[in-house]
């Protein structure tokens, strides 16, 4: 699928540069240390250009115990009182920039031979456990430029300031890596198009000044909460399966479209949660989402060895 015209960027110089950046954290609080199971990848990985991965093993078996009506597990993990908590936390609240005054406190994360910046909202947040589990692997100092509540649909309004100061941000520290992740707003033509032209603008901006310009795909929102799904009288793992709608899917195409189009690689995660177009929100005894549209990080670290091994493919080829 083809994109409409890119917003044209002008990036201008912030007022907050990287002399705002502290001394590098090592934030050990979401690396796996414990008995956190990993999910077994895929028999085929994604090439260079970000190519689709076959679904996982369990997440095929979590569809076809739904399809059967098979009964809620007894035990899940996280436990469902803990579910809404069961996100990724920086080491200090001033790690996010502030909405209409973005500059300011950037918290590099672990240490390396070489640098990432991830760029986005809270869907490039929730990637942050597996993100950083993987880097603490291969050598890569993190250094997040996250502003909640930023997708790219906002990127050309009330956003475009943060817009500005991430990418001036990437244009000084020349990173190996920019990995992108957003929401992508499908409920209207109008928003999806805003959300695929924010992408296409922030690819084409960051393109100069890094080697490698990565966008994860966005998994899809599950309609309802979890929590109040699970936990009806009659739910089942069917009930609390999402069938994806076309508009999810077109807009998950043309955001992997674009990032082809402009020399970037596109993480297809789509199959680490979905099969035959049914997404569970149980995989393996895991609550995937925490909410209506947030991965959980339980269910983000187990993903962390899948992540790790699409993200060097692309990367390192």
């Amino acid at each position: 699928m083809l994109w409409g015209t890119s917003v044209l960027l002008v990036v201008v110089v912030a007022a907050v540069n990287l002399r705002s950046i502290s001394a590098e954290t090592t934030s050990t609080e979401t690396l796996a240390t414990g008995p956190v199971p990993t999910l077994a990848p895929p028999s085929s990985t994604s090439g260079p250009t970000g190519a689709a991965l076959s679904p996982i093993p369990a997440v095929i078996a979590a569809v076809q115990a739904a399809r059967q009506g098979a009964p809620i597990p007894s035990s899940l993990t996280p436990h469902l009182d803990q579910l809404l908590g069961d996100r990724y936390d920086p080491p200090t609240r001033g790690c996010y920039a502030v909405r209409g005054a973005p500059g300011g406190h950037i918290c590099p994360l672990l240490s390396g031979s070489r640098t990432m910046v991830v760029f986005g909202d809270s869907h490039a947040r929730e990637w942050m456990p597996a993100i950083l589990w993987a880097a603490s692997q291969d050598g890569w100092r993190v250094v997040p430029l996250i502003e909640l509540g930023c997708g790219p649909s906002r990127y050309a309004g009330v956003c475009n300031s943060y817009l500005m100061w991430a990418v001036q941000q990437v244009r000084t520290l020349h990173p190996d890596a920019v990995l992108i992740g957003g929401q992508l707003m499908s409920g209207t033509p109008e928003v999806k198009q805003a959300s695929v032209a924010g992408v296409s603008t922030l690819i084409s901006a960051v393109t100069p000044f890094t080697k490698n310009v990565v966008l994860i795909g966005d998994p899809p929102d599950q309609g309802q909460q979890p929590v109040d799904c699970l936990l009806a009288h009659d739910a089942t793992l069917g009930t609390c399966t999402r069938t994806l709608s076309g508009d999810q899917i077109s807009v998950y195409k043309q955001a992997a479209r674009a990032a082809h189009d402009r020399g970037a690689a596109f993480i297809d995660t789509i199959h680490w949660f979905c099969f035959q177009g049914r997404c569970p929100m149980v995989i393996a005894g895991t609550v995937t989402y925490r909410d209506n549209d947030h991965i959980s990080k339980t269910y983000a670290l187990e993903l962390r060895e899948v992540f790790r091994q699409t993200f060097a493919g692309v990367v390192f080829g």
